[in-house]
């Protein structure tokens, strides 16, 4: 599955742009052509989660699938429970 850095603290009603460097940069190294309903994982240091792509008002998004999320903390993974996932969700 494609892997997209994103950041995870602009997520706003399950959806993140995808339009930061580092997601600029994940598309163009693998050859992505995005387009809506794409399935990928976003990613950064700590968390990550599936995702659906979407195009809201010309720009790229991807909305989180809810109960995906796993938190990375050195090298183990730990899989968010309901009130971790809406913790992450209302940031």
């Amino acid at each position: 599955m494609i892997r997209i850095w994103a950041d995870f603290t602009d997520l706003g009603g399950g959806l993140i742009p995808l339009d930061y460097k580092g997601s600029i940069r994940d598309i163009r190294r693998q050859n992505v052509v995005l387009r809506e309903g794409l399935h990928i994982i976003v990613y950064d240091d700590s968390y990550q989660s599936e995702a659906i792509v979407e195009k809201k008002q010309g720009e790229w998004y991807a909305r989180i699938i809810p109960g995906t999320g796993v938190m990375q903390a050195q090298g183990l993974h730990h899989h968010l429970t309901t009130s971790e996932t809406s913790i992450l969700e209302a940031l």
